[in-house]
């Protein structure tokens, strides 16, 4: 590791670099980072939260500068759920909006992977069997780091993880695509105590069925008290021709506090947003 706040060039396709400068702008950021960290004179200097030198103020888990951390609270736990989980895509965290300093994290490497999706089921992360590169994405309007294995050795190296300042402008799903058994996944996160009824948290493996939930997207980005489950689309029923898949759909009702879901009547979920169960 060399001095950050020197200007250097590595040529496309080399391993060497070459150096323009002992010194960066004063005022260039030392990484490309969530730090706030400055570069003065070719050294790296650490600033507060206040953005003052020689500050030592920090922030919060809830991202206050100089606070005490009673304006949040902080959610943690262990994700161990395996039996249930079908391949494929399984909801696995409710994260509400407004969190901050988010921390995901397989417990072992494994070849499973974190992915991340909204309410309206939009995938932000590892969506559509498509894996994306370890690297900074822009999710719910903020910065999330990603950091996994790029190589083809998965278990010669280390775990997944997801990290984020936040706080997220809008309610996320971190689901789990499985593909073998799950060692667990640690989370935590903190959020606002303003929304005093809303910490998210584990999505609990209903019966056979593991969907996704499908919700509407209401302005404090809450758990309606009724959502509709769906699962994943059958095999076509024709292998040449015209034949449809076809899924489950059903509605459940949802504890807005703890997360858990039971199975309810159709009628009590708004029928003008219930998911179609099949497809040409």
């Amino acid at each position: 590791d060399g001095n950050p706040c020197e200007l250097n060039c590595k040529p496309e396709n080399e391993r060497f670099y070459y150096r323009h400068s002992k010194k960066v702008i004063d005022g260039t950021r030392c990484y490309d980072d969530d730090s706030n960290n400055i570069c003065l004179d070719g050294v790296c200097i650490e600033l507060g939260c206040d953005r003052a030198l020689g500050s030592n103020i920090k922030e919060d888990n809830c991202r206050v500068c100089g606070g005490d951390g009673s304006t949040c609270r902080r959610v943690s736990g262990v994700y161990q759920q395996d039996q249930g989980l079908r391949t494929g895509y399984n909801d696995m965290l409710y994260i509400p909006a407004g969190s901050t300093n988010i921390t995901i994290q397989e417990v072992m490497p494994t070849n499973n992977y974190l992915a991340i999706r909204n309410q309206k089921g939009r995938s932000y992360l590892n969506g559509k069997w498509r894996i994306q590169p370890p690297a900074t994405y822009e999710i719910a309007g903020t910065k999330f780091h990603y950091q996994r294995p790029h190589g083809t050795r998965r278990y010669d190296n280390f775990p997944e993880k997801l990290r984020s300042l936040g706080p997220t402008k809008e309610p996320l799903f971190i689901q789990l695509l499985y593909q073998e058994p799950n060692h667990g996944v640690s989370y935590e996160y903190s959020v606002p105590l303003a929304n005093e009824d809303q910490y998210g948290g584990e999505i609990p493996v209903l019966n056979v069925i593991a969907g996704a939930i499908a919700s509407s997207n209401d302005q404090r980005g809450r758990y309606p008290r009724y959502v509709w489950i769906f699962g994943d689309y059958s095999e076509c029923s024709k292998s040449c021709g015209t034949g449809v898949q076809r899924r489950n759909v059903y509605c459940a009702s949802m504890n807005t506090r703890t997360g858990q879901q039971e199975r309810a009547a159709d009628s009590l979920c708004d029928s003008s947003k219930r998911p179609p169960d099949t497809r040409p």
